[in-house]
C-alpha cells in the first residue's frame, strides 16, 4: 500500500496500461535503454528543529512538550524515516551558548532514528527543558535561520542539518516572535524556506503557539502562525494541558510528507524517465519523471535522481527506464 503525502494535492498516479505518455520515451537508432530496479526500502531523510521560547512564562509549556515526546517519537520510529531532531532556543541576545546553537544533553547535540526510545526521551528531556532565563525579545525566526543557514557547520551544530533531508522547523512559544529583520525578515524567511529544497513542501514551518482565534493569554503567536500557514505547516495550540495529540499530529504530518529518492546509475540523455512501482510482479502504478512541473515524479539533474512524492511500500520494487547519455 502506498502512503502519499498530502494526498489531496498529489498527482493521480493510477493509469490504464494504454495511457499515452507513460512508458520509456522512443529511442533514436543505436541508443541504449537503461532499466534499473531499486529496492523501495530506502528511507527518506528528515531533519526536525524545535525552536523553543525560553522566556519567563514558558516553564509549563516546556514541561508539557517533554512529557508528550513519546507520542512524537512513536510515530517517527514507525515511519522508516532517517530522522534527526534538535533544539534551539529563541534567545539571540543574552546567552552565548544559545545564539543559533543546538542545545546539548549529555554531550549529544541531536537525536537520531537510531536512538532507542528511552535514550531519545532522556535526551529530549535534557534538550527541551531550556529554562526561562532567555532574552525578553524572543527571536525564533532569527534563531532557526542562523542555525541552519549561518552556523550549520560550527562544531556545536555539525551533522544535524543535511541538505538532502526534508526540514521541519517547529516553533514552540506562548508569545510572539520579535526577530529583527537582520539576519532575515519575515518575508525573506518564508522565501528562504520555499527555496531551500528542490520542492517547497520539503522545508516547512509549524507552530505550537497561541492561535489568533483561540488564545489563552494576552499575546498570541501571530508571526509564528504566519510562518506555518505560509509554508503549508501546522498551527497547533500551546494552550492545551496535554501536548500528546499535538505531537501525534505533528509526527504524522512529518511522516506523511516523506518522499522516495532514487539515484540513477547513468546520466539520462534527456530528462524523460519512465517509473513503475511493482509489488509481487504486478505494476502498482506507473508514471514519468521530468524536470518540469506536472509530471508524476521529479527528475533532479544536479543530484541525478528521481523523487517520488510518496513513501513506497517497503516490499515494492521501483523500476526506472531511460535513455542513457553516451559515454563518448
Amino acid at each position: 500500500m502506498l502512503l502519499f503525502a498530502l494526498a489531496a494535492c498529489a498527482p493521480d498516479l493510477r493509469h490504464d496500461p494504454g495511457d499515452v505518455g507513460i512508458g520509456p520515451p522512443p529511442l533514436p537508432p543505436g541508443s541504449e535503454l537503461v532499466t534499473e530496479d531499486h529496492a523501495a526500502s530506502r528511507v527518506s531523510e528528515v531533519d526536525v528543529l524545535f525552536v523553543i521560547d525560553d522566556t519567563g512564562s514558558m516553564l509549563e509549556e516546556q514541561g508539557r512538550l517533554v512529557a508528550a515526546f513519546d507520542a512524537l517519537h512513536s510515530v517517527l520510529a514507525a515511519s522508516r524515516l532517517d530522522w534527526h531532531l534538535g533544539v534551539v532556543t529563541t534567545d539571540m541576545v543574552d546567552q552565548a551558548d544559545h545564539i543559533g546553537k543546538l542545545q546539548h544533553a549529555d554531550g549529544v547535540g541531536f537525536i537520531t532514528a537510531d536512538d532507542p526510545p528511552d535514550v531519545a526521551a532522556a535526551l529530549f528531556g535534557g534538550m527541551a527543558a531550556v529554562g526561562t532565563q532567555g532574552s525578553l525579545e524572543p527571536s525564533g525566526r532569527a534563531a532557526a535561520y542562523t542555525l541552519i543557514e549561518q552556523k550549520r557547520d560550527i562544531p556545536r551544530n555539525a551533522g544535524f542539518y543535511r541538505p538532502s533531508a526534508d526540514l521541519h522547523v517547529v516553533f514552540v512559544a506562548d508569545d510572539d516572535d520579535v526577530s529583527p529583520d537582520d539576519p532575515v525578515s519575515a518575508d525573506d524567511f518564508v522565501d528562504w524556506l520555499d527555496s531551500l529544497k528542490p520542492a517547497p513542501a520539503e522545508a516547512v514551518a509549524h507552530a505550537i503557539t497561541q492561535p489568533t482565534d483561540n488564545r489563552c493569554g494576552p499575546v498570541w503567536g501571530e508571526q509564528y502562525q504566519g510562518y506555518a500557514e505560509r509554508t503549508g505547516g501546522l498551527v497547533l495550540s500551546s494552550c492545551v494541558a496535554d501536548y500528546t495529540p499535538e505531537l501525534e499530529v505533528l509526527g504524522e504530518t512529518i511522516a506523511a510528507a516523506a518522499h522516495t529518492e532514487l539515484f540513477l546509475s547513468a546520466v539520462p540523455a534527456r530528462p524523460e524517465i519512465a517509473v513503475e512501482v511493482r509489488l509481487d510482479d504486478a505494476v502498482v502504478f506507473a508514471t514519468s519523471a521530468c524536470e518540469q512541473p506536472g509530471c508524476g515524479a521529479a527528475y533532479d539533474p544536479v543530484r541525478n535522481s528521481v523523487r517520488l512524492g510518496a513513501a513506497v511500500d517497503p516490499h515494492a520494487t521501483i523500476r526506472l527506464q531511460y535513455e542513457a547519455r553516451s559515454a563518448e
